[in-house]
């Protein structure tokens, strides 16, 4: 299941923000009206120190057979409530599979314990769920909701902008200040299935994705390449630049400042943030 927004600091899974998807409005996703039902009988469930492991499997509208892993953590010795991260399998009759990987979170009452959970699937799209395991009975019940980025529905030039990291965290807490400037919300997790760490950045119909590399080498940066973000003014211009160079980033090229072009007059300010890519903001006068 996939990933995006609102900040809630408290949390680090792109699905603590999701789970609130529901009630508002966020534009870098749109859910689908119509839900996939899934109905599933645990199959076992382990307990460890501090975590549970809880396998099942079932049916899903769409998807056929699926065999789901959940994880769950718990965030106090009462199992009250806590995160998890999972996988799916799903297979049809005719033989087709579906992976996806599983993140959220969840509260327990009771026997009755509540998810809400993304999948990111192989084939590129995301599902957002709500469901709920009876403990006792031990069977799970949820809804499956399609979701999709707006900005692929209202046919932009780009999808989404994605740069390497050297040091994922270390360039998490420099974008979320950097690009907190311009009023994105924290970056959210969605690791690959492969498990290399992504954040994604949504703001303004935009997407922007801070990963590992998947072939394991170090984070490379182009030679001719910049990536440059908008701002409403000179001042915040400004405000963007030393917030890069307080939390990691280096100034590069001349002073922020406005360009005088002839016709045109262009504020610009040149960043290089933790891992070498080059970045700039930029405001047409």
């Amino acid at each position: 299941m996939l990933s995006k927004l609102i900040t809630l600091k408290s949390y680090a899974l792109a699905f603590i923000i999701l789970s609130f998807l529901t009630i508002s409005s966020v534009n870098a996703f749109d859910i689908s009206k119509d839900a996939s039902k899934g109905k599933f009988d645990v199959t076992s469930w382990k307990a460890g120190g501090g975590y549970s492991v809880i396998t099942s499997e079932g049916f899903v509208d769409g998807y056929g057979k699926v065999y789901l892993t959940h994880k769950f953590k718990a965030n106090s010795g009462e199992a009250l409530s806590g995160d998890f991260t999972g996988a799916a399998r799903a297979i049809t009759k005719d033989g087709n599979m579906a992976f996806a990987s599983l993140q959220g979170v969840w509260k327990r009452e009771g026997k009755t314990l509540t998810i809400h959970t993304l999948d990111s699937l192989t084939d590129g799209t995301a599902n957002y769920a709500k469901g709920t395991f009876d403990l006792y009975e031990g069977t799970l019940e949820f809804d499956v909701f399609s979701i999709e980025y707006i900005i692929l529905k209202e046919n932009n030039m780009f999808s989404h902008i994605m740069v390497g990291a050297k040091d994922i965290e270390e360039s998490k807490i420099f974008y979320d200040k950097l690009l907190g400037v311009l009023g994105a919300s924290e970056g959210v997790l969605s690791p690959n299935l492969t498990g290399q760490k992504r954040y994604f950045y949504a703001h303004d119909n935009s997407m922007f994705v801070i990963t590992e590399p998947i072939d394991g080498k170090d984070a490379t940066t182009g030679n001719g390449i910049t990536i440059a973000f908008n701002v409403k003014s000179e001042e915040e211009g400004n405000l963007w630049h030393q917030t890069g160079i307080d939390n990691g980033g280096v100034s590069i090229e001349e002073a922020p400042g406005v360009r005088d072009y002839g016709e045109m007059k262009i504020y610009l300010a040149y960043l290089r943030d933790p891992s070498g890519n080059k970045l700039c903001a930029i405001k047409r006068m």
